[in-house]
């Protein structure tokens, strides 16, 4: 038996006072055998005081020696550095009194430095690395930073054993939820209440991330050195960063098995993370490991992060940042200059990245490189996943295309390769990417998303859009996302929900992205997101209609039938206004289903009705090469269903029917004055709306008269033309023939009358359009918490 085992083996001896607790962090830490031991007694918690107790003493100890290895030069300018001192005669454990035992330091066997720290330190990270587990550990002259100095070689000891600590709750927590007793009952308890019921316990977990706050803060300080070569740092920051985020899954865990009653101990561990506020650190982690553009080239900084380390620092900004008021303390959130403002109060979380600046450049460098790599890997796993309907389609109307295979005179859209255009190494400029050095970040993004023979892994793409949902908070943010043509974030971005949007009845995952997508969409779409450009507001939606994707390269998803079809000019060229129009009706034509999704099919309406409003802003319409006809048919058989299948009889009534009051009343718009101006080939557009109501006004019109909606001011364009289209069918004496309608001019008589002011919006369902103009607070936040959840997750 070595020291080692004696020491972890008598932790849980009764009568063990608390400083020998403190021999546990004085040894060179054995993670897997801690872990046994730990997890071993964690099964008693819920039933042994002295359990509780051990695991508390070792949280406290651990706070209290880390708290040793950092000290301001400030407050003591003429003491020496409080700090324990190793020589080649003395081990960690002679600090405070020797154990019970002869303990000496453990070493364990030679491990890859890279794959225990999480951080690539630069190219020549392997060269310059020197092993941590074979030697004891030594003492380094202290690096200061300002007046700050931190013993990162301590610290990496004592995180990596608090690390430990954390995910043995966690899974003891896990455990508890899902255990029953005799009687088949859920326990009344988790870890989580068991552990920090009493305030003192809970003041360690604040003093502890306050510890953690200085070291991140000194580590963050030092990434941005060129020369920065200190391995314990970056060892030491993952643990610190992984502890936090296995600090967010235990409490939101306890949150979502609470049903969100918010019970108060669990909800005060949880608020120590905005008591201590680690916003600041968590962005200059990302700023300072940023690639840097020189003369139209990127350079890596000295540390590139790995995945992994993307995915610690994503998950800590994304939910702390979105996670909904009702969960969190009063005083986390931060006051607002401006007492008259109509925005809800943020979290400090929030109002750090609110304030954020950011110039073309630093968007280019600081976003970029992150994340258009994981949405192009998805957006080329997606496509490859299923055939492209809208190819077979363009093959089989083009006798060249087939003959030649599409290589003379074939259809550009059929031409672009996909694969080629997400082939990260191939474009890596694109990409803002460094093109002379090898990326580890790159090579795990393609091994991660689609393993070889296994199905696509969605939580990098679920991870890095709740990144993108915290930044949503951000103006800055938005306008470059919609204004720099260059980085083609935004058309990767669209392109790959429309995909999401798709399948989002296939998983779990793709549900949670496309909460988050349509929350995003709902910001840069809304009338009341802007920012100020030379000291004028501009609206964010506004910068969308100008914005152009390539929509043969950024391919729409055509998966399944009825497609949406590109532009009617087969240009290849789309406003990403119209873009987004589309990408909701691939939701809408997708997810028809007897169990439909209403708040995402809400929140695709609101999206909607916003760009029809943005559009109706122009002076006039007029020619146009947007497929109109199929938004037609998209929204009439979207009601037609809804009648079909009688889904209002099995369904949430209120939720559902404000939805049917949303799509009769975008109806209503495009029968406006304005979109009655477009024409295709010389024939107004609103002729084939009309028809598309024509041929569906039996369901129409009952669906207006079940839900009481028939006489409402804000459908009267509406209702009037549907009552002279049933008024004069029924006049017919032989079959009715629509062109007849057209040609002898009575439908452009029957619209000219039926069009009316609709004067103040006054809906019939409290819930009807309640996402409109959505500015700060997250939305559909009673889902937030599972979203989460799914975002921790492992696996």
């Amino acid at each position: 038996m070595d020291d080692t085992e004696v020491v972890y083996g008598q932790i849980f001896r009764v009568g063990y006072s608390a400083d020998a607790i403190e021999h546990v962090y004085m040894l060179r830490a054995d993670s897997k055998r801690l872990s046994n031991v730990l997890q071993g007694h964690s099964k008693q918690l819920p039933h042994s005081n002295h359990v509780v107790k051990t695991f508390l003493s070792l949280l406290e100890a651990g706070n209290r020696l880390l708290g040793e290895t950092v000290t301001s030069r400030e407050e003591n300018p003429t003491l020496p550095l409080k700090k324990p001192v190793f020589n080649d005669g003395e081990d960690i454990t002679q600090l405070r009194g020797a154990p019970n035992v002869s303990i000496k330091t453990y070493q364990e066997p030679e491990e890859d430095v890279s794959e225990q720290n999480g951080l690539y330190n630069g190219s020549s990270r392997s060269d310059s690395a020197t092993d941590i587990d074979t030697k004891p550990l030594q003492r380094k002259p202290s690096v200061s930073v300002a007046s700050m100095v931190a013993d990162f070689e301590v610290a990496s000891n004592i995180t990596l054993v608090l690390l430990v600590w954390i995910q043995t709750v966690e899974r003891a927590n896990a455990e508890l939820h899902t255990s029953t007793n005799s009687l088949g009952s859920a326990p009344e308890s988790d870890s989580v209440e068991l552990l920090f019921s009493e305030k003192d316990a809970r003041q360690h977990m604040n003093n502890l991330l306050q510890n953690f706050k200085s070291l991140l803060t000194i580590a963050a300080s030092k990434l941005k050195d060129d020369t920065f070569d200190d391995k314990f740092c970056l060892i030491a920051s993952k643990n610190m960063l992984s502890f936090v985020v296995s600090l967010q899954r235990l409490t939101i865990s306890s949150m979502v098995f609470y049903e969100g009653s918010k019970n108060p101990v669990v909800l005060s561990v949880l608020h120590t993370l905005y008591e201590v506020n680690l916003s600041s650190v968590v962005h200059d982690f990302l700023a300072n490991t940023a690639v840097k553009s020189e003369d139209d080239t990127y350079k890596n900084a000295a540390v590139q992060l790995s995945y992994e380390a993307h995915s610690l620092l994503f998950l800590t900004e994304g939910i702390l940042t979105t996670l909904p008021g009702p969960f969190l303390p009063i005083d986390a959130y931060s006051t607002q200059p401006d007492i008259s403002s109509s925005e809800q109060p943020s979290s400090v979380y929030a109002s750090y990245i609110k304030v954020l600046s950011f110039d073309e450049q630093m968007f280019m460098e600081f976003f970029l490189p992150r994340i258009s790599p994981i949405l192009a890997r998805m957006y080329a796993a997606f496509y490859n996943q299923a055939p492209d309907l809208y190819v077979e389609q363009v093959k089989s109307t083009s006798f060249v295309a087939w003959v030649t295979a599409n290589t003379i005179g074939g259809s550009p859209y059929v031409a672009s390769d996909v694969n080629e255009t997400t082939n990260l190494h191939k474009n890596l400029k694109a990409f803002a990417l460094v093109d002379h050095e090898p990326s580890p970040f790159l090579n795990e993004i393609a091994k991660i998303i689609h393993p070889t023979g296994q199905s696509i892994n969605y939580l990098p793409l679920l991870r890095v859009s709740l990144w993108m949902a915290a930044y949503s908070f951000n103006d800055s943010f938005l306008w470059h996302l919609t204004t720099a043509q260059n980085s083609k974030l935004l058309d990767l971005w669209l392109c790959t929900a429309s995909y999401v949007l798709r399948n989002t009845h296939d998983s779990r995952h793709l549900r949670a992205v496309s909460t988050l997508l349509v929350t995003i969409l709902l910001k840069i779409t809304s009338p009341n997101v802007g920012s100020y450009r030379n000291s004028t507001y501009q609206k964010i939606v506004t910068n969308l209609k100008s914005y152009i994707i390539d929509e043969f390269k950024y391919k729409l998803c055509h998966q399944s039938t009825p497609i949406i079809p590109v532009s009617l000019d087969e240009s290849g060229s789309k406003s990403a206004l119209y873009y987004i129009m589309d990408i909701c009706q691939v939701f809408f034509r997708a997810n028809l289903t007897r169990k439909l999704n209403v708040e995402i099919f809400k929140g695709c309406s609101t999206i909607l009705l916003q760009a029809l409003e943005e559009l109706d802003s122009e002076p006039e319409q007029g020619p146009s090469t947007y497929a109109w006809v199929e938004l037609y048919k998209t929204l009439t058989g979207f009601l037609a269903f809804i009648r079909k299948q009688k889904i209002l009889k099995h369904s949430d009534l209120p939720q559902l029917s404000s939805l049917v009051e949303e799509v009769f009343y975008i109806i209503n718009v495009l029968l406006g004055p304005k979109f009655s101006g477009i024409v295709h080939d010389s024939i107004p557009v609103v002729y084939e709306l009309s028809y598309q109501i024509m041929g569906n006004a039996e369901d129409l019109t009952a669906l207006l008269a079940d839900l009481a909606l028939s006489d409402k001011s804000h459908l009267s364009t509406l209702c009037a033309l549907l009552e002279q289209l049933n008024q004069f069918v029924k006049s017919e004496d032989s079959e009715f023939d629509y062109r007849i309608l057209v040609e002898s001019g009575k439908l452009k008589t029957m619209l000219a009358t039926s069009v009316k002011s609709s004067g103040t919006k006054s809906y019939s369902y409290k819930d009807t359009f309640v996402y409109y103009g959505s500015t700060i607070d997250f939305q559909f936040d009673k889902n937030i918490l599972k979203i989460d959840q799914m975002a921790l997750d492992e696996k």
